[in-house]
């Protein structure tokens, strides 16, 4: 089966790029929605002791969008970089609203969103060596952006489950 948008009589395949697009303007919008009921305090209960609390999930997306962006950039303007990987080194600061942690993340998410999107197709196949994998591409770091996102998206149910 192809999944496919329909333009005019025809039925074009979304491309990859287009799916990671989509995938990557929807995480806000999922993270804002899992967000509304939590209080400020529970946003910053621990389930265990070495365990991230939800404001702190927040702040480590916001965190790694910039690094990631700036990854990108690097990726898109030197040719085959070596990059390290993204360590968050933690000790975010969590006396900012859980709301402010989430607009953070937010504008940098937008403007990972424009730089993407401004790409040319060929772009998205520019070869880098992660540090810690080996030789990978472009989309393939957009990919790791998603799967980081749904990871944490998951965990922040867990944790409001548990709560």
């Amino acid at each position: 089966m192809c999944l496919g948008v329909l333009r005019g009589s025809e039925r074009e395949p979304l491309s990859r790029r287009t799916v990671l697009l989509e995938a990557l303007t929807s995480t806000p919008h999922d993270l804002a929605r899992l967000l509304r009921p939590v209080s400020p305090e529970s946003s910053l209960c621990r389930l265990a002791p070495d365990a991230w609390c939800i404001a702190e999930i927040v702040a480590h997306l916001g965190y790694t969008e910039e690094r990631m962006l700036d990854r990108l950039r690097c990726v898109v303007t030197e040719e085959n970089p070596t990059v390290a990987p993204i360590d968050d080194p933690g000790g975010h600061d969590l006396s900012r609203p859980l709301a402010e942690l989430l607009a953070i993340f937010v504008q940098r998410r937008a403007e990972t969103i424009a730089f993407l999107g401004a790409l040319e197709q060929r772009q998205w196949g520019r070869s880098l060596v992660h540090a810690r994998t080996g030789p990978t591409r472009l989309r393939d770091q957009v990919q790791a952006i998603v799967t980081h996102d749904n990871e944490h998206l998951e965990e922040i149910v867990r944790i409001r489950t548990s709560l």
